[in-house]
């Protein structure tokens, strides 16, 4: 095993991510060299989770507007999925999802440029399992994996930590990595379904026990429940700055027609 995971690590580690099938690739070397041991991390029933969106100068006015897109719409690799392939991401709360994602939406924006997202929370309605891209900076990882990895299986977790680590705008190619490494584990055999992958938020490193998303099979959303749907107008107040601005507006949610109401 020892040798397979360095083998694992070597290959993929000169695969070019500038490459137009880097994805296949990486993809096909995880499938092959399978015998690797991956953490798993229970999401609870009742646990609530959020997700967020750009309005782009809409409102959002049907539940499934807030949940997967459409495949067909998805035309860019990202943290979890290839192109054409939708995912349900969420986030364990709203500072998670929105420091996540403000850098991409309005990183070459003027100072002073404002904007809204729309914020879902969804509250999980029964227990389910995803692979956990471990926080190596937590001590409690520390002890946990001591007890149950060997050391090849820690330094190759630590190497997938940092692939998960890069930021998207430093390394535009690296989600060819990690959607590669995401539908492996979705492929693989475990003991219980594995729904998707946990891993910390990029904008969260260092920070123990803060911040995490969570990337899942679109099958998921029949598990959860739209909990509250929430408006926010943006501010960005410096280069990688931005604030709230004033009050978030509660829409109203109408389950029997699925549609969410903001008032005039």
């Amino acid at each position: 095993m020892e040798e397979e995971i360095k083998e694992v690590m070597r290959i993929v580690n000169k695969s070019d991510l500038n490459s137009l099938f880097a994805y296949e690739e990486i993809f096909a070397t995880f499938l092959y060299f399978k015998h690797f041991s991956f953490p798993s991390s229970l999401l609870k029933s009742k646990s609530v989770f959020y997700r967020t969106r750009n309005n782009k100068n809409k409102s959002f006015t049907e539940f499934s507007d807030l949940s997967c897109p459409d495949a067909s719409l998805i035309h860019n690799y990202s943290r979890a999925n290839k192109p054409h392939q939708n995912v349900f991401y969420i986030s364990d709360k709203y500072e998670t999802t929105r420091n996540e994602l403000l850098p991409t939406w309005s990183h070459d924006a003027p100072i002073n440029y404002q904007f809204d997202i729309t914020i879902s929370l969804w509250q999980l309605n029964e227990d389910i399992f995803v692979a956990l891209v471990p926080e190596k900076s937590n001590p409690t990882f520390h002890e946990y994996f001591k007890k149950n990895f060997s050391a090849i299986e820690i330094e190759f977790l630590n190497w997938v930590t940092d692939k998960f680590s890069a930021k998207i705008l430093e390394n535009p190619n690296v989600y060819k990595f990690t959607s590669a490494l995401c539908n492996v584990l979705l492929n693989r055999e475990t003991k219980q379904k594995n729904w998707g992958t946990l891993y910390t938020s990029v904008h969260s490193r260092g920070e123990i026990g803060k911040g995490y998303n969570i990337a899942l099979i679109p099958e998921s959303l029949k598990l959860f429940t739209l909990q509250d749907v929430y408006k926010q107008t943006i501010i960005k107040v410096g280069k990688e700055k931005w604030e709230d601005l004033g009050t978030p507006i509660k829409a109203k949610l109408d389950y029997n027609a699925q549609k969410i109401i903001w008032k005039d």
